[in-house]
């Protein structure tokens, strides 16, 4: 898949990095141009253009060149500028050399599966190639590299071509058909499919609080884990809810049943409860489940009925956060309001 988000002047660049790659027996996963501006503190590295493989099967190494594109190297704080500013072309194959270098670019490569890392200075900036395979230093490729991004020498050959070359159209029947199977409209469309899904992919990454690894496939896992908790969260708080409705209604059908007096004295270490309430819907019962919510122990209690009026005399011990008349009897009350 090609990622590249060019502008028009970073096109020609692309198709720079495009065609290095391409040339290569050895397999690379990506090539990135880092343009060298000058800015108030002096010069700085930044995203120019780049190329990714389409047949790379390294998803790790994916994720590690997208986000390349707002990365800026400034001063000699890591490896990109050492090249720039020392001219040395550097290349690090395998954890050790990786790992040693004392380069946050390539400890962070090397995490997302890059095992060979080359970067070569030119006139405007630094290129950098890297490779989920372990490759040995190549100064060929070094040296094309170094001479595709030569102004001097690509003018020539610019014009070298224009005067001594006629460009030749393949229009064998086997050409036009392999243009037929593959159409430039359908080529686009792909494109921007697999571009607009991988947008879908970073936007998923952003809200998945725990991504154990970079690749697709366990971003998807990890999103089933985090939409599962979010659905057992959800299924607790209806929960939760139900029954808050449930107690409100169990409230508002005491408040409906009962119209009570209570009258509270305090007895020392107990309290005596007088409770004058009408005989319907078993008051007794009633106010028992208000007094065991409130977490007073009942020591003992007596109930009697004259007509359609309910007398009852309930002693309790004192809790220490119900120790006053007004106390008790507030919190009784306030049971059964809805």
């Amino acid at each position: 898949m090609e990622h590249n988000y060019p502008t028009p002047d970073s096109l020609p660049l692309q198709s720079q990095l495009q065609r290095i790659l391409q040339s290569q027996s050895e397999r690379w996963d990506y090539a990135i141009f880092w343009s060298a501006s000058r800015g108030v503190d002096g010069v700085f590295l930044s995203w120019g253009a780049g190329y990714f493989t389409p047949t790379t099967t390294k998803p790790e190494s994916e994720w590690f060149f997208m986000a390349s594109i707002t990365r800026l190297f400034a001063a000699t704080e890591d490896l990109v500028y050492r090249a720039l500013a020392t001219a040395s072309n550097i290349w690090l194959v395998g954890h050790q050399q990786l790992s040693l270098c004392g380069s946050e670019r390539a400890k962070e490569a090397e995490l997302h599966g890059v095992r060979t890392l080359a970067l070569v200075p030119t006139c405007n900036g630094v290129v950098e190639l890297g490779s989920s395979d372990l490759i040995k230093e190549n100064w060929s490729l070094i040296y094309m590299v170094a001479n595709s991004f030569d102004p001097q020498i690509q003018s020539a050959s610019s014009g070298s071509s224009e005067k001594e070359q006629t460009p030749e159209i393949d229009r064998s029947p086997a050409a036009e058909s392999r243009k037929a199977k593959v159409p430039v409209n359908h080529q686009a469309a792909e494109r921007k499919r697999r571009e607009k899904l991988n947008q879908r992919f970073y936007a998923l990454r952003s809200v998945v609080p725990n991504v154990s690894k970079m690749d697709k496939a366990s971003l998807l896992v990890d999103a089933v884990t985090y939409i599962n908790h979010l659905k057992s969260s959800v299924a607790s708080l209806e929960a939760k809810c139900v029954k808050i409705r449930n107690t409100a209604a169990s409230s508002a059908a005491r408040s409906r049943a009962y119209k009570m007096e209570i009258e509270v004295k305090m007895l020392g270490a107990e309290a005596l409860i007088r409770v004058q309430s009408d005989d319907v819907d078993h008051p007794c019962a009633g106010v028992m489940d208000v007094l065991r919510e409130l977490g007073l122990k009942v020591n003992r209690a007596s109930s009697s009925a004259v007509g359609n009026v309910m007398f009852q005399e309930i002693v309790i011990r004192v809790s220490d956060g119900l120790c006053s008349e007004e106390a008790i009897k507030a919190a009784i009350l306030g049971k059964f309001l809805p």
